[in-house]
């Protein structure tokens, strides 16, 4: 149950995709379900919502709901605008942190 922006589900009608699911929760009744999405869709208040309903269906569903989002988006612009520029891993593309960008991720993720 991915979604994020850069997923094969975008563009695709959620709440179909969850009423699809769960005609076969049965045998999930009270099952943990991680839920992940990327932080770029707290920003967009329709997929942010899009997600929530989601999650309180599988919640009446009886399935336990773990919300775990990330926060890149608001971390690069945090880091931006301290003018930092993360050292970026050259196969993945992913962020290295040294001490200072850690501060910087800490205090974006604590403060949301």
């Amino acid at each position: 149950m991915r979604n994020s922006a850069n997923s094969a589900f975008t563009g695709v009608d959620h709440e179909l995709l969850i009423d699809e699911a769960l005609k076969n929760f049965e045998r999930y009744n009270g099952s943990t379900i991680v839920v992940t999405f990327g932080g770029e869709m707290i920003a967009n208040e329709t997929m942010l919502d899009d997600i929530l309903r989601q999650a309180i269906k599988l919640k009446r569903h009886n399935c336990n709901v773990i919300l775990v989002h990330g926060g890149g988006t608001q971390i690069d612009a945090d880091l931006k605008a301290q003018g930092i520029v993360p050292e970026k891993d050259q196969i993945t593309g992913k962020r290295i942190c040294d001490d200072r960008v850690l501060d910087v991720s800490y205090d974006t993720l604590r403060d949301g």
